[in-house]
């Protein structure tokens, strides 16, 4: 039976990466993939690749700092090999739809290791339900579709809870656990969070069983053998080094990401503002993989102080879960199917199929699940502007018009386009160019023409063309120009 689960999981997974094939290859077709956030990740990696740390030109202040000021995630060292194959910029897509299979891969087995061979008649075995969860789970599709390194929450935390099940305290669980948290660092807290309620309630629950058994004595020595107790001591160790002693004393950029996560922002920003519809968010994401955890006190409690996070957030898009914010809950709302199977190995058949309608029916009201091909293409007008455009670059690319590994400054969605032996910067970054066009040559890419107004307006494209007035355009389509700029060991042009 396990055979054709993992049978027919595997032609659901080949059938999602058609789809995100289909769908990357629109979203470049129609320019889409632009410096935020697709390029400007890509980056990240690229600069690790060439030897640069954590260089990110577009997420520091003077596009000179490291990306872990902005966001603390060393994890981002897993895109590497997609980044070695040298596909031109398609490496980091694969690379997030990689992860996204290998996640379903390792949940799907983790779950199946739980299942048992006993089912009563007249009823479903719940790892059927489960596995609908993850298959069918608007939350990670998004995450998905999305582009971000986020991502990698996925498998990286089935394989945490791989070692976290077996309770004993060994080198998989420990290094299982810092890939985890290393992949941002506000993932520690909601490991504080959703583990807290946990190690109380086992504390309570021990305490209650020793005093009955007069053996008072040895109860905290149980407490501290607890595997859930030491990971909360490893995580709150975790967060004070990440939140306090990093920020203040190793960083030493001021706009570091602790500022970020603290940041206010007006009321008006929020599109969710009442609480009945922040309680209709909560039971859309608990229903996305079913609600076992409600059985369960201490799961539940977790998973409701991470959603707070959500609710009382001053940040837009974390307040509202958008798009790949739901990283947060994810892995945790997953574990708690595991943890429903310790419990229970079958459902009735009404039950099932309640909760298998309701997650279709939360799908349906979501008209970006899945996402239409036709909603990422452009208008007629638009589309032949794309198509000139992209003429034009194929020109610059056969002319070899960027040679070596230069530095180039490029418009916002141009950049995906570019060779990967480009560093590439922002355009507001132009000021840049005294001291990086000294030791390579720079070069300008822009097409003002072609861009949305209300991203970035045409004259912020253009006004960046004076600082590079004094070199020469190499390079005058009807639609992207290239301006070339050198300086020598005196600052002059």
């Amino acid at each position: 039976m396990n055979a054709w689960i993992r049978v027919s999981m595997g032609f659901v997974l080949l059938e999602f990466l058609f789809h995100g094939y289909e769908l990357s290859r629109s979203f470049a077709s129609s320019f889409q993939f632009h410096d935020a956030d697709y390029v400007g990740m890509q980056e990240v990696v690229r600069n690790l690749l060439r030897g640069n740390g954590y260089l990110s030109t577009y997420y520091s202040a003077k596009g000179e700092g490291s990306y872990l000021t902005h966001h603390f995630s060393p994890s981002l060292v897993f895109f590497l090999p997609f980044e070695s194959f040298g596909l031109a910029r398609w490496g980091y897509a694969i690379g997030v739809y990689f992860y996204l299979s290998l996640g379903t891969i390792l949940w799907t087995e983790l779950l199946l290791k739980k299942r048992t061979k006993q089912n009563g008649s007249g009823k479903i075995d719940l790892v059927y339900l489960l596995l609908f969860g993850i298959i069918a789970n608007l939350y990670l599709y998004r995450l998905g579709t999305s582009y971000h390194f986020e991502v990698l929450v996925f498998p990286l935390s089935a394989v945490f809870f791989f070692y976290y099940e077996k309770q004993k305290l060994s080198l998989g669980l420990i290094v299982s656990l810092f890939a985890f948290l290393f992949v941002k660092e506000d993932i520690v807290i909601y490991f504080i969070l959703f583990f807290m309620p946990s190690v109380i309630w086992n504390w309570i629950s021990r305490f209650r069983a020793e005093r009955n058994k007069n053996k008072e004595k040895k109860t905290f020595t149980n407490f501290t053998s607890d595997t859930g107790f030491l990971i909360l001591l490893i995580c709150l160790a975790y967060f004070l080094f990440v939140f306090f002693l990093l920020p203040y004393f190793i960083v030493s950029n001021p706009e570091h990401w602790f500022g970020a996560l603290t940041k206010e922002y007006p009321e008006s920003y929020k599109q969710v503002t009442s609480i009945p519809k922040s309680i209709q968010i909560f039971m859309e994401l608990i229903m996305s993989s079913g609600t076992g955890f409600i059985l369960n006190i201490p799961s539940f409690l977790g998973l409701l102080s991470i959603y707070l996070t959500h609710a009382l957030s001053q940040r837009p898009w974390h307040h509202e879960i958008y798009s790949y914010y739901c990283y947060t809950m994810i892995p945790f709302l997953l574990y708690t199917g595991i943890v429903w199977l310790r419990e229970k190995q079958s459902v009735s058949v009404p039950i099932f199929f309640l909760f298998l309608t309701l997650l279709f029916f939360r799908n349906l009201q979501d008209s970006n699940y899945p996402i239409s091909l036709q909603k990422v293409g452009l208008p007629k007008q638009e589309e032949r502007q794309a198509k000139e455009v992209t003429r034009e670059l194929e020109s610059i690319g056969n002319q070899k018009i960027l040679r070596g590994s230069p530095h180039v400054f490029s418009q916002y969605n141009l950049s995906f386009f570019l060779p990967l032996d480009a560093t590439l910067y922002p355009l507001n970054q132009v000021s840049l160019t005294v001291g990086k066009c000294a030791s390579k040559e720079c070069y300008l890419v822009i097409a003002p023409k072609f861009t949305k107004e209300v991203l970035v307006p045409r004259s912020f494209i253009e006004s960046k063309r004076e600082a590079f007035q004094k070199g020469m355009l190499i390079f005058k389509g009807e639609w992207i120009e290239v301006w070339k700029l050198r300086f020598d060991a005196n600052n002059k042009p």
